[in-house]
């Protein structure tokens, strides 16, 4: 019951941004993507919802209403709609179809917080120098080669404001955390020594590991953990799931 509301609902976000020519063979294909793409959104809500009655998650109506209140508000808030009604019309939605989307939200939410997942993890406390080129950068590092020291050589390089005077410390941190350009190499790079120069969006950066130890993870590295477990069990339930077309779109638009 969900398949059709939700692909025309589809349909018409697309109608609105002029994305739809029934004439057009591009569109046939594009909508053709659409149809299933749609299914497989259903799909999804589907077995979130089975998997939440196996682990027995139920979502009381009343933290339904509250978070539908929130989203009216947020919505007329934003000032693109004059008021809740507007929006629904606007974009092809019904109250129902709104409160049913915000039910499997917080049945996602409640799934993913009893995922297992490892607590801790490996984490280094890395400085860096910022440079703006690659001349400068590899001065840096001739400079730690023969000796120098990197904190001093922060405060007289690093274009990185908020750091150099503390000679480039950055903290602690997860390897999830990190940009990824930095992450290998801090992988790998042992305890007191530095890396080759580096690009990475704020300019030529030098990092050296400070130090590195098993500490508890960041709240953000866990929810990334249960996030991509979640996504895991989904991906082997859809594989394990019997799916049949109940409704081919395009051919009753070519019929």
């Amino acid at each position: 019951e969900d398949y059709e509301p939700s692909l025309y609902q589809a349909l018409r976000q697309a109608a609105r941004q002029g994305a739809v020519k029934w004439d057009d063979p591009a569109f046939q294909e594009r909508l053709y993507q659409l149809q299933n793409d749609v299914l497989e959104q259903v799909v999804d809500r589907w077995l979130v919802r089975q998997m939440a009655e196996e682990e027995g998650i139920v979502v009381a109506q009343d933290e339904v209403d509250a978070s539908l209140e929130e989203e009216k508000a947020r919505v007329v808030e934003a000032g693109y709609y004059s008021d809740w009604e507007s929006y629904l019309a606007g974009n092809g939605f019904t109250e129902h179809s709104v409160e049913q989307a915000v039910y499997d939200t917080l049945l996602l939410m409640a799934l993913m917080e009893i995922q297992q997942v490892e607590t801790e993890s490996e984490q280094v406390r890395v400085a860096h120098i910022v440079v703006d080129s690659a001349e400068t950068a590899q001065t840096v590092v001739d400079r730690l080669q023969a000796g120098d020291d990197f904190a001093e050589l922060a405060k007289e390089y690093s274009q990185d404001e908020q750091t150099k005077e503390s000679g480039g410390d950055l903290g602690w941190f997860s390897y999830e955390l990190m940009l990824p350009e930095m992450a290998e190499p801090a992988r790998t790079i042992p305890v007191g020594q530095f890396s080759d120069p580096l690009m990475t969006r704020y300019g030529y950066t030098i990092i050296m590991i400070l130090d590195r130890e098993v500490r508890e993870a960041d709240q953000s590295v866990l929810v990334q953990r249960q996030q991509a477990a979640l996504v895991a069990r989904l991906e082997e339930a859809r594989a394990a799931a019997e799916i049949e077309y109940l409704v081919d779109f395009t051919q009753e638009q070519n019929g």
